[in-house]
């Protein structure tokens, strides 16, 4: 079994963060090719860093 280590963000996670939210943003599903919320980034700062 791998062992898990779960650490603190870092600013430079921000680009992984933004992915991992826009590649589960529509209802645990990906995004990505459906025509909502194109803007990765813009679905980040609704959501994630408020």
């Amino acid at each position: 079994m791998a062992k898990v280590i779960i650490r603190n963000y870092r600013r430079r996670d921000r680009a992984a963060v933004e992915e991992i939210t826009y590649r589960t943003g529509y209802q645990g599903e990906d995004l990505t090719g459906r025509g909502f919320f194109d803007d990765k980034r813009l679905l980040f700062l609704m959501f994630i860093d408020y």
